[in-house]
C-alpha cells in the first residue's frame, strides 16, 4: 500500500540541501514507517513480519512529497519477488519513479531479525533484504532512477529508538560485497507478468 502523506511546496530557489532536508524530515519518515506497518500484509499467522517505509521524494517542481508504504506478502512459502510479492521500499521507488522525483532519503521500520542472505544484524535492527539489495543495485545504474548513491536509507527499530542504521545507499550497500548477482529463478517465477 501506498499513501501520499504531505505535500510541500516550498519556495525553493538556487540549489537545494538535499541533507538539511533530510535532517529534517526524518523524524517524520520514522513515524510515517511506524504507521505504515498497519496496512502491510503478511501471511505469517505465527510471526508476522510487518513493514514500512516513509520517503521524501524531490519533485521535478520542487514539491517535497512525503510518501508512506507498507510491504505485501500473499502467502507463506517461496518469495515471489514483485509479483505479487513486494517489499515496502521497492514500492516507494517505483511510486517516486512515477512523479518522476528524486528520493531524498527512505526510512525503514520491521520487526528485528538477522538478514535472510548474508546474517548481518550489527545494529540489531532488520536492513533491506537482499532483494531489495539486488533491486537497489540495478537503480543506481540506472541515470533516471529515483533512487541515488546519496539516498540516505535509515533502518529503525520498531521499539528502541537508540538502535538504527543510518548510511547513504552507496555505503549502505558496500556493507554487503557478497550478495548475489544474479536472483535465484524460482523468486522470480511471475515477474513483469501475469
Amino acid at each position: 500500500m501506498v499513501r501520499i502523506h504531505q505535500i510541500h511546496r516550498p519556495a525553493l530557489v538556487g540549489p537545494v540541501n538535499l541533507d538539511r532536508i533530510w535532517k529534517l524530515k526524518k523524524r517524520l519518515l520514522g513515524q510515517l514507517a511506524h504507521e505504515q506497518r498497519r496496512d502491510a500484509i503478511s501471511p505469517r499467522p505465527d510471526k508476522p513480519f510487518d513493514v514500512g517505509a516513509g520517503l521524501i521524494v524531490l519533485t521535478p517542481k520542487h514539491e517535497l512529497m512525503c510518501i508512506g508504504t507498507s510491504n505485501f506478502k500473499e502467502r507463506v512459502g517461496p518469495r515471489q519477488h514483485m509479483c505479487p510479492d513486494y517489499c515496502a521500499e521497492m514500492f516507494g521507488i517505483k511510486t517516486a519513479r512515477k512523479m518522476k522525483g528524486r528520493i531524498i532519503g527512505m526510512v525503514i521500520e520491521a520487526p528485528p531479525q538477522a538478514d535472510d542472505f548474508s546474517g548481518y544484524f550489527k545494529e540489531g535492527v532488520t536492513v533491506s533484504c537482499g532483494f531489495c539489495r539486488y533491486e537497489y543495485r540495478l537503480e543506481l545504474k540506472d541515470p533516471d532512477s529515483p533512487l541515488t548513491a546519496d539516498t540516505w536509507l535509515r533502518f529503525n527499530h520498531p521499539t528502541n529508538r537508540k538502535k538504527f542504521l543510518e548510511k547513504q545507499a552507496s555505503a549502505f550497500l558496500a556493507l554487503f560485497p557478497n550478495d548475489p548477482k544474479q536472483l535465484d529463478p524460482k523468486h522470480l517465477a511471475k515477474r513483469g507478468g501475469p
